[in-house]
């Protein structure tokens, strides 16, 4: 496993990686933290892994690269960066989560939807709060666009776990809907 810290201007993204595919993104409070001591932590974690040797931890570093590119193009505002995604290693034993996941992920930038009509396109409607679970239990903000889901009816965005919650969210949907206007 890699774990690298991403600044991204939503805040810091710690990215664990495996030679599968991307594990997990998680928002972290590196404000105490200046540049030199972030580049430290990210490659001691780096090349701790890497003193394994052997192609699974070329093959982590190889997907590492295509999530921060991904990123980097995310935030810079490049609509077409929505596919390819780097690889993903997030296989749930739940069918069902694995179909919302992938649902979510083909949702477009600036494109919101509602809990029920995520649930609808997922081929479950009327699953509405089971599709919230789902939604919930996957550990890849950004490239799961968990944002995207907002309140049914436009009574609001809703709540966001990530980042700053709200704010966070609010800004993603923001600089999504700047993204398409492009």
């Amino acid at each position: 496993m890699i774990v690298h810290y991403y600044k991204a201007p939503v805040g810091y993204l710690k990215l664990q990686v495996s030679s599968k595919g991307v594990k997990r993104v998680e928002f972290v409070d590196k404000s105490g933290m200046d540049e030199r001591e972030d580049r430290h932590a990210s490659s001691i974690e780096r090349n701790a892994d890497l003193k394994k040797g052997g192609s699974n931890a070329n093959d982590a570093e190889e997907i590492l690269d295509k999530c921060v590119q991904w990123l980097d193009s995310y935030f810079a505002g490049n609509v077409d960066h929505v596919q390819p995604l780097p690889p993903l290693d997030i296989e749930h034993k739940s069918e069902f989560y694995n179909q919302v996941w992938k649902t979510l992920i083909s949702t477009h930038p600036g494109e919101t939807l509602s809990y029920a009509e995520l649930a609808a396109r997922s081929g479950r409607p009327g699953t509405a709060r089971a599709t919230g679970q789902a939604v919930k239990k996957h550990k890849l903000p950004i490239l799961i666009p968990c944002h995207r889901v907002v309140k049914s009816g436009g009574k609001g965005i809703g709540n966001y776990s990530g980042g700053h919650g709200t704010s966070t969210k609010r800004w993603l949907l923001e600089h999504e809907k700047t993204m398409t206007m492009k």
